[in-house]
């Protein structure tokens, strides 16, 4: 009867609702996602391949993608960009000497970049021994070290003893070939 109507118009998706019912068949659509994208690296896996390398980079490539389309993207109106850029740019005039983000330790390159900021991209590309590790080593050590920032270092080339050896060479002003021989004099041990 008529309280069966009520109970039932109670159950019906409400248009009050329609952010959470989106964000329940995005988080769908994304889980189903996943679930190919882990079928098709199981099935690939288990097959012959010339490189497993290019295995590993087209898997990190997919992962990617599918983080990229989990990015919350919010829509704002002319008027809330304005302010919330008006209240950034107060606060970067308000501290004029200070860097807006987080220091790299290297003064011409804060000056160029304003620092490590939340949310930004760095790429740091060059030729093979340019020492492009070493810099990120020194990029990392200033924010972990000088900053007290959290941060962590990944590398497919070398092992955890040899970035620990780079960081520790270039925070003890050691070279790095005395690092990978182990010739050190007391003072430097010590």
């Amino acid at each position: 009867g008529i309280s069966y109507l009520m109970n039932l118009t109670q159950r019906l998706p409400s248009a009050i609702n329609i952010g959470r019912y989106a964000e329940l068949i995005k988080n769908a659509s994304l889980l189903r996602r996943a679930i190919q994208i882990a079928e098709t690296v199981r099935i690939q896996a288990q097959l012959p391949m010339e490189s497993v390398s290019d295995f590993v980079n087209d898997l990190n490539q997919k992962v990617f993608e599918l983080t990229l389309s989990d990015s919350n993207r919010a829509y704002y109106t002319a008027n809330e960009v304005m302010n919330s850029t008006y209240a950034q740019l107060y606060e970067l005039y308000s501290n004029k000497n200070q860097i807006p983000g987080i220091s790299s330790g290297f003064i011409d390159y804060d000056n160029k970049t304003a620092g490590f900021k939340p949310g930004t991209l760095t790429i740091l590309a060059a030729r093979p021994g340019m020492g492009k590790t070493a810099l990120a080593l020194n990029f990392l050590a200033n924010a972990a070290i000088d900053h007290h920032v959290p941060a962590a270092f990944f590398s497919l080339e070398m092992t955890k003893e040899e970035l620990g050896s780079r960081l520790l060479s270039s925070r003890a002003r050691i070279s790095g070939d005395q690092m990978r021989r182990g010739k050190f004099n007391d003072a430097e041990w010590n």
